[in-house]
This record gives C-alpha cells, structure tokens and sequence, in this order.
C-alpha cells in the first residue's frame, strides 16, 4: 500500500472538500442548471448510473482518502473514469492528486481532459462558492476555494481573503498550511511584514516541522534589513541541522549493529563522519563495504571522499573511475 503522509498533507484537507461537493452534486442539479453549471453528461445518460450509485463510489474514494491511501483512491478515481469517461468532476480530482504527488505530465492532461469534457475551473469555483454560501463556517470548504484561487486562477486577491476567514473561523486553530499558503501570498502581494508573522504562527506551534518556515523568515528579515534578527534564525536552524545529522549518525550505529552487512547504513554513516572529518573512521567504514559487497560503488565512492578530503588526488581519480565502471555494469 502507497500510504502518504497525515492529513496534515497540503492535499487532504483539499480534496476532502473537493469529494463533499461531488457527492452532494446531484442535490444541486437544478440549481447548477439555472446558473449554467451542468453536471456531467455521462451522470444522466445511463441509469445504471444513478445518484446512489454515484454517490456510493466517491464514498468509497473518501474513505480511502481519509485513510491516507493514495493508491486506492486512484485505483477508484480510475475505476470511476473507466465507467463514465465524461466524469470531469474525477478528471479535475485525479488532477489535483497527481499533481501533489509530483506526476506533473499525468496532472496536465487530466487538465486537458476537464476542459475537452466540459468542465471548467470557473465551474468548479462556483460550486465552492455555492457550498460556502450554504456554509460559511465550514474551514474546509474555504481553504478548499483559497487553493483552488491561486493555483488554478493565480487570484492573489481573493485566495488571502479566504485564508483570512480560514485563519478567522478557526479560532486561532488554523493548520501550518494555511499559515505558510498565507506567508507566501502576502509577500507575493508585497506585505513583508504580514509573511513574518505568518511564518512565526508556524514556528511557534508545537508540532510539525519549523525548518522552511524558519528559512523563510531569516529570508525574509534580511530583505526588511533586520538582520539580527535574521542571524538568531540561521543559528537556531545550524542547531537544528546538527541535531538531525547527528541523528543519523545514531540510527545508522544502530541499523549497523542490528545488521552488520547493511551497506547503506555503513555508506551514510561514512559519507556523514567524512563531513566531519572524521577520515578515519569514514574510511574504515568504506573498507567494511568493499568486504561485504566487493562489486558495489559504494565503498568507492565514500573511499574517493576520504581520499580527496585527505589529498590523496590520484587515489582519488582511481576511485571515481570504479565508482563509473561498476555503476554501469549495475545498469
């Protein structure tokens, strides 16, 4: 199972919305009507394809996306598409998942396809808005409209408007995706100061991780010319860094205890003792893999560091020209 990660995921909180309105699209048929929206014609061209039948497929797709499973609920969107290919409402979805999950060539024609079938983005908003307007404390629902703003419209305006009344009705509770969607926005528009404390929102909450937003705002102070303040940022950020290599080292000591023959966790443990100029060791580390795996470049390689770090220039060479012969014999 392709799990992601919890619903803290900048998508989850999105399509969990999306899924509300599509399963409740029938309820505004008429109103779709009147207003120009029409559903899609593949939803009232067969029978078999009934509201309830509708409707029990995409609950299906909900509850593979609560559970965070990003392979059942493109199994299902699939599955969906094959029955009715005019779907575009499950075209626009599959869109926006692929595009989250960095299949940019698939997003763009899922795209392609929403717009071949007769559905649009202007259609989508108003179904958003007409889900707002029925209600308008709903977090989800606003968050939802803000996303879809900025990356399918690019209105800067309106998406900081709805972030606005995200961060309102949340009562001082909203996620760090709105807070950061919210910096990255407010600098767009020029507003320096209100990106800073977005970013400090973030910083300051207990759980999640700071780095970006810490990076931001260190960014983000120089170009207000605060540049102590900007140093205090960068200082607790080489803390943090340190903090997680040297966590990596101590889980590959541990991974290599467990299992002496793990030529990755011996690679990593290397490659960061040779950082810090810990050669011998890094080296002692690349010698354990060329007797554990004779034909991997990977003692090679962290021994070409240990050998450049050291000066040894032509040891070096002879290094990286293993490391190239065994990679292709790899291939």
């Amino acid at each position: 199972m392709n799990t992601l990660f919890p619903r803290s995921s900048t998508w989850i909180p999105t399509l969990c919305a999306g899924l509300m309105l599509i399963q409740t699209a029938t309820s505004f048929a008429g109103e779709n009507q009147e207003s120009g929206i029409q559903p899609s014609s593949g939803q009232t061209k067969d029978a078999s394809n009934s509201s309830e039948e509708i409707s029990a497929k995409w609950e299906v797709v909900s509850e593979c996306l609560v559970a965070g499973d990003r392979d059942c609920v493109l199994g299902h969107l699939d599955q969906i598409i094959k029955e009715n290919p005019e779907s575009w409402e499950a075209y626009a979805l599959r869109a926006r998942i692929r595009e989250e999950t960095g299949d940019l060539a698939g997003a763009e024609h899922d795209r392609r396809t929403v717009e071949n079938v007769g559905g649009t983005y202007t259609a989508i908003e108003n179904r958003l808005s007409q889900a707002i307007d029925a209600h308008p404390d709903n977090p989800e629902l606003v968050w939802q409209r803000a996303v879809h703003r900025w990356a399918a419209g690019n209105d800067v305006e309106g998406a900081l408007s709805d972030l606005d009344r995200v961060v309102e009705i949340s009562g001082g509770t909203a996620s760090q995706q709105v807070h950061m969607m919210r910096a990255k926005l407010r600098e767009v528009r020029g507003d320096i100061d209100g990106a800073i404390l977005d970013y400090s929102e973030v910083i300051e909450m207990e759980s999640g991780s700071k780095t970006t937003a810490l990076t931001e705002r260190a960014r983000l102070f120089g170009v207000v010319g605060r540049e102590d303040d900007a140093k205090l940022d960068y200082e607790i950020l080489a803390e943090i860094h340190q903090a997680e290599r040297d966590d990596l080292v101590k889980t590959t000591s541990e991974r290599i205890e467990a299992h002496p023959e793990d030529i990755m966790s011996l690679y990593l443990r290397g490659m960061e003792l040779a950082d810090r100029d810990d050669l011998g060791g890094a080296l002692r580390d690349a010698e354990m893999i060329m007797r554990i795996a004779p034909d991997s470049w990977m003692g090679y390689s962290l021994r070409s560091k240990v050998r450049r770090k050291s000066g040894d220039i032509s040891g070096y060479r002879e290094d990286r020209a293993m490391v190239k012969k065994l990679s292709q014999e790899e291939k």
